[in-house]
């Protein structure tokens, strides 16, 4: 099972903030067998390139709990104005 070791919230870009823009990017992440993330790819977008960007950015620092093999998973991220 795959467990985030330090899961990194993405950091909501000022320009998307100023704009009242929000999103909810897809990234697949590859994680190799010492947790760390060696490879993302946006699969789905949020509409806002900043925000993509700052999604991406998060899952490329984010580490794993050691695996017995490379895996590979897609985390949400859901960027809204509170």
């Amino acid at each position: 099972k795959v467990t985030c070791l330090k899961c990194i919230r993405p950091i909501y870009p000022p320009i998307a903030l100023r704009r009242g823009a929000e999103g909810t990017p897809k990234v697949k992440v590859w994680i190799n067998k010492k947790g760390e993330v060696f490879k993302t790819e946006l699969i789905s977008t949020s509409g806002n390139e900043s925000i993509d960007r700052s999604a991406e950015k998060a899952a490329i620092n984010s580490t794993f709990y050691p695996l017995e093999e490379e895996t590979s998973i897609n985390i949400e991220y859901d960027l809204k104005i509170r």
